[in-house]
């Protein structure tokens, strides 16, 4: 199961982290993992190229994704992260088997 995580400070979104895999059909036929891996790749590039927010970004070759936005989140940063929450809420909707959205209050 692929989870992500949104984490959300003072009500607005600040980040995610997204780890697992769906396991919804063999690799290279997974149409789960390949939407959410879309949706979060374009995000994090996004952000990167089109807002002027500092992202503490990690990734790993298993799946892992972490971008946390360091405050003052913009407006651009924090309407791309709600465009990928409503994007992977979307696919958890018709594949919840495969994919959970959890949200979460941020320290940061």
């Amino acid at each position: 199961m692929i989870k992500v995580v949104f984490y959300m400070k003072e009500g607005r979104l600040c980040g995610f982290q997204s780890s697992g895999h769906a396991d919804y059909a063999d690799q290279g036929e997974d149409i789960v993992c390949a939407g959410v891996s879309a949706l979060v790749i374009n995000c994090v590039n996004s952000i990167e190229k089109l807002t002027s927010d500092r992202a503490d970004v990690k990734q790993k070759e298993d799946g892992f994704v972490s971008c946390r936005l360091q405050d003052p989140v913009s407006s651009e940063g924090e309407l791309l992260l709600q465009s990928l929450h409503l994007g992977i809420t979307h696919i958890a909707e018709d594949y919840g088997r495969y994919v959970k959205v959890v949200e979460k209050s941020s320290s940061q």
